[in-house]
């Protein structure tokens, strides 16, 4: 059987507008974010989704609402798909990021999946922590299709 996994990220944030690194803070939707999750939620109105997870950053939760609408859809906070850990460059531009941090940022740059940020975490301690709860939740709705926003 196959399980169709919808994975969805989050709408915009003046803060992605911006070019800031907000992988863990609770940043909210801008207006534009909305639209684009109602957007999504209008394309996939036919979808039968039968399960939803998200991340529990408001935005991902607001996001994962609008798509879902009114369907009798259990709806689950996941904290194995909260955003990554930006570590010391949490909320800062990118621009502040190149210059503050040049040797880390050229490094991570190279290599994001083996490099974290300072005190963050690398693409690979990431999937260390999303892959486990992924799977567990395909073979939970195995032959179904769920949505997981992050």
């Amino acid at each position: 059987m196959t399980t169709t996994v919808l994975l969805v990220r989050h709408g915009e944030t003046d803060a992605a507008r911006e070019d800031r690194f907000n992988g863990r803070s609770d940043v909210p939707l801008n207006l534009h974010g909305i639209k684009q999750a109602e957007w999504l939620a209008a394309g996939l109105k036919q979808t039968n989704i039968e399960a939803c997870y998200f991340s529990p950053l408001s935005r991902c939760m607001e996001t994962a609402r609008l798509i879902v609408g009114l369907r009798p859809v259990p709806i689950q906070i996941a904290p194995f798909l909260i955003e990554s850990d930006y570590g010391d460059w949490e909320q800062l531009p990118r621009e502040e990021i190149s210059l503050k941090y040049a040797d880390a940022w050229n490094r991570w740059e190279m290599d994001p999946a083996g490099i974290a940020p300072p005190n963050g975490e690398s693409g690979y301690q990431i999937a260390a922590r999303v892959l486990p709860f992924f799977w567990e939740v395909v073979q939970r709705w195995e032959g179904k299709t769920i949505l997981m926003v992050a």
